[in-house]
């Protein structure tokens, strides 16, 4: 009886061990996927700001990205944007907010791809934003580069993926 308690007494401190170390070093996909909902809930804001706390939260956005980051994405009603540099992204980012009242961003279905070297990273995911006072979402699939630098991962690179293209038919298809 003393040996079945202390094989359990052991088997639940090696079990609080291994949660207490994926807890305080986790794996590089829990940090990508952690950095990621931390930028779509610093890119999400409410109308109640005040103008210096606007800027602090763009200020913050902006810190989730690498210094040469490179945007390029079609944006529904704007057409395609294109952006080099944090400042154009801190830029962008604080248009959105003098135009819109108020926005809900949220990333969907991330699958994170680590890359050979573990210093970069392939998160593909649904992007989904929601401005007040529309009832549509505005959902767009998108790939993130990130690198890692100095034990961080920062986004490098944002692109829309290209779904459901036109593949044009033979002309055997067409006569049927």
């Amino acid at each position: 009886m003393k040996v079945f308690k202390r094989i359990i007494l052991l088997a639940a401190l090696g079990a609080l061990g291994f949660w207490l170390w994926t807890v305080f070093f986790p794996n590089d996909e829990k940090l990508i996927r952690k950095h990621l909902a931390n930028t779509a809930h610093a890119a999400s804001f409410s109308g109640s700001q005040s103008p210096v706390a606007q800027l602090g939260s763009v200020a913050e956005f902006s810190t989730f990205f690498s210094p040469d980051v490179e945007l390029d994405f079609d944006a529904s009603r704007h057409g395609r944007i294109t952006l080099q540099g944090r400042g154009e992204v801190m830029a962008l980012a604080g248009g959105v907010r003098q135009r819109a009242s108020a926005l809900k961003v949220d990333f969907l279905d991330v699958t994170v791809q680590l890359g050979d070297d573990h210093e970069s990273a392939t998160a593909v995911l649904t992007a989904r934003a929601q401005v007040p006072g529309e009832q549509d979402f505005l959902v767009q699939e998108m790939k993130f580069t990130l690198k890692k630098t100095k034990r961080r991962w920062f986004i490098h690179r944002v692109e829309t993926v290209k779904t459901l293209t036109a593949v044009p038919l033979p002309d055997t298809l067409i006569t049927l």
